[in-house]
């Protein structure tokens, strides 16, 4: 008898120990790997919004250069008015891959310099349509790389965060149940040792 009381400690307390190391590995988890996703996902999430505001303020750029450029007539001032802001366009363009680039994993400090150097040494041709087209055709060729980069980067990131999240709940969860299984153990011990002698048989029936 003493020893499977002894042997039901030893399991009460074992699970305790088990159940509390599985939950300190979840805090972990929760704590360091799923937060560290998450903060990283945030920083490239405020990237890709900055590069959607530059974009917008690029393509008014571009509209107003359309509109004062099929107004009629001629006018010298009206025409650099518009070339002027379609090197504003081409600028915004630039920025826009500026931050593509910086926050694009993968990628060299030499590959990123020598394409934004080249891109920006461009902007000055631009001055009017067929300018500009071969300047965001030159964007699509060569930056498209940092802009898939970026894509496969957010992707990779929610996959990750959601597989460190649903880690997170599934090691909580088992953790809780194995150290709420010591308790448990001693509850049904404690009961086992109150109850009276003999409580649970069968009486025997009077003759």
């Amino acid at each position: 008898m003493a020893d499977k009381e002894a042997g039901s400690s030893r399991t009460s307390s074992l699970l305790k120990f088990i159940g509390g190391a599985i939950l300190l590995l979840s805090a972990i988890v929760q704590n360091f790997v799923y937060d560290s996703f998450t903060a990283r996902a945030n920083s490239l999430s405020e990237a890709m919004h900055d590069i959607a505001l530059v974009d917008k303020g690029g393509l008014i750029n571009q509209a107003d250069y359309y509109i004062l450029s099929s107004s009629a007539g001629q006018n010298s001032d009206r025409d650099q008015l518009a070339s002027q802001h379609l090197q504003l366009f081409a600028l915004k363009l630039y920025e826009s891959q500026l931050i593509s680039v910086s926050a694009a994993d993968g990628f060299s400090a030499q590959d990123k310099s020598d394409y934004l150097s080249s891109l920006h040494s461009r902007i000055s041709s631009v001055h009017d349509y067929r300018t500009a087209s071969d300047f965001m055709l030159y964007i699509n060729s060569s930056g498209a790389k940092f802009s898939d980069a970026l894509d496969a980067q957010w992707s990779a990131l929610t996959q990750e965060r959601s597989f460190a999240r649903l880690t997170f709940l599934a090691l909580y969860l088992v953790g809780a149940l194995i150290a709420l299984a010591g308790p448990y153990l001693d509850w049904r011990k404690a009961g086992s040792e109150s109850a009276p002698d003999g409580q649970g048989k069968p009486r025997r029936k009077g003759t």
